[in-house]
């Protein structure tokens, strides 16, 4: 399917049959691949087949999960269903690194037992969000039994078969790797036992490619940014047709690869700058972004918003003297804080914080809708937004957690902001909701909160007509721009519903 790099493959856990069909696929499929028999130093990708509940214990698996997180794992399965798509003229990968890789735990059948309620909830979400089936009863086909205890009958049966008995953090750990580390570094010898963790894993070698991954992610993304300005001469917000001879004017928003911040860029270290933009002309949510040579944008510090200067110990003190605290983050977003907190002089503890020193933050995910906590309680967004005003702006309502009553239905929203519920919006079951008056981090953050916290009662839309309820506006811009703006006075006149960015959060906040 394409030419370029040579990519070497081997495999673990196939039949003779097998390997002879992956091979075949491999010249059918991806013509620069080429198929080893042993693992070498240049090979880059192990194909499993994990239907075969052996594969864990290969000798090539358990040293590339141990040595080698550069080498890309994937499913056999992967590969077969890829080359019946492309059998079928389907759209397929055209890449072998584009292809689905393994999850750390996939098909793997793990049974619970003996563990504190927290815990367990936390491994069973693990598991089953990482590809693995969790069962708290035993059977001759359990992968893995997890426990604290050596002590019962799962555990006796566990030992009578043969079935490997970890600690929990045998899991954890794995899920840190990317991968189900071996078993052997955690079976359970006494009550509540460890790991023996740092046999497990070169973490430093995983750390350090961990960094080199980000940072080519990061180029890869600025690469894009760049392609993207080169393809679109002017970007136009708004686009207008006539119906029927009527007045009605579709205003459809050409969008410029905005993504979330989370993703462009605390996802993906050392990106490019992004322009706050100042000039709103329309109102439309277009965002442009200073595209730079993508060379140097990956290789930019940790920064966002306006170039104030060149001034960097200034920016890299904004978090100085602050102590924060994490809340509902998973392994990859607790890291990605940590080092950005780290970069601007902050600090991140494990320890209570003092509710009464005004230094110190509880920095909770913005996915939450429960936050039980004294003291100061912001977000990841507010990060974000400091980052990119490159100032602290912790008291604004945009950094504080948006708690959304799990009580609030469409039906309801409808009263709480006293719209007429139209005929036809028993069809759709959403509020159907457009913004207007909002520009680079505020958009980013309003569409990704939208999307997150109200995705089962509004329906956000990139058309702006007569079918929308809701229209939500920036009222912290000046009374003159309010009154300029088109979509206001369509929605004025159309009898839309206009309603300003924190009057709607109040109302949304109270319990229905």
């Amino acid at each position: 399917m394409v030419s370029g790099n040579i990519v070497k493959l081997t495999s673990t856990g196939l039949s003779s049959s097998e390997r002879s069909t992956l091979v075949k696929l491999l010249a059918k499929l991806y013509p620069n691949a080429v198929y080893s028999s042993d693992l070498t130093s240049d090979v880059s990708c192990l194909v499993l087949n994990t239907a075969k509940g052996d594969w864990i214990n290969s000798n090539k698996y358990q040293y590339v999960v141990e040595n080698r997180p550069d080498i890309v794992l994937i499913e056999f399965e992967t590969l077969l269903d890829t080359f019946e798509k492309w059998l079928k003229a389907e759209e397929a990968s055209k890449d072998i690194f584009e292809l689905k890789t393994m999850r750390a735990f996939e098909n793997m059948n793990i049974s619970l037992s003996r563990l504190p309620k927290k815990q367990l909830d936390q491994i069973t979400r693990l598991v089953s969000k990482k590809g693995g089936n969790v069962s708290e009863s035993m059977t001759n086909l359990t992968s893995v039994l997890i426990t604290t205890s050596n002590e019962g009958k799962r555990y006796e049966k566990a030992i009578e078969w043969g079935i490997p008995v970890v600690t929990p953090d045998w899991c954890f750990d794995s899920s840190e790797r990317g991968a189900a580390l071996n078993t052997k570094y955690y079976i359970l010898s006494r009550q509540n036992d460890k790991g023996r963790r740092q046999d497990a894993c070169n973490w430093e070698r995983l750390e350090e490619w961990k960094a080199e991954q980000e940072k080519k992610q990061a180029l890869i993304h600025a690469q894009s940014l760049v392609e993207k300005k080169r393809k679109i001469d002017q970007v136009n917000g708004v686009s207008e047709t006539s119906k029927n001879g009527s007045e009605e004017k579709d205003m459809k928003v050409t969008k410029v690869d905005k993504g979330s911040l989370w993703d462009s860029i605390m996802g993906d270290i050392k990106i490019s700058n992004l322009s706050q933009m100042n000039d709103d002309a329309n109102w439309e949510s277009n965002q442009d972004e200073a595209l730079e040579d993508p060379d140097e944008i990956a290789n930019k510090e940790w920064t966002m918003g306006k170039n104030v200067g060149t001034d960097k110990k200034a920016k890299r003190s904004l978090f100085e003297g602050l102590i924060f605290k994490l809340q509902g983050f998973d392994y990859i977003e607790s890291r990605i804080l940590k080092r950005v907190v780290s970069d601007y002089s902050g600090e991140v503890t494990t320890d209570d914080l003092d509710s009464d020193n005004t230094n110190h933050y509880l920095l909770v995910s913005s996915k939450l809708n429960e936050v039980e906590a004294s003291g100061r309680v912001i977000t990841e967004l507010a990060i974000e937004r400091c980052l990119f005003l490159n100032k602290l702006v912790f008291d604004d309502y945009w950094s504080k957690p948006f708690i959304i009553p799990s009580t609030l239905t469409s039906s309801n929203m409808y009263a709480k902001l006293d719209i007429c519920e139209a005929e036809e919006s028993s069809k759709h079951k959403k509020v159907q909701v457009c913004i207007t008056g909002f520009m680079g981090i505020e958009l980013t953050h309003l569409e990704r909160l939208l999307k997150s916290k109200l995705t089962e009662v509004v329906q956000l839309n990139e058309l702006f007509n007569k079918s929308c309820e809701l229209l939500i506006f920036n009222d912290s811009l000046a009374k003159s721009r309010l009154t300029e703006n088109e979509k206001l006075k369509l929605g004025a006149r159309w009898g839309i519903k206009c309603l300003g960015v924190s009057k709607l959060w109040k109302i949304l906040s109270t319990e229905v």
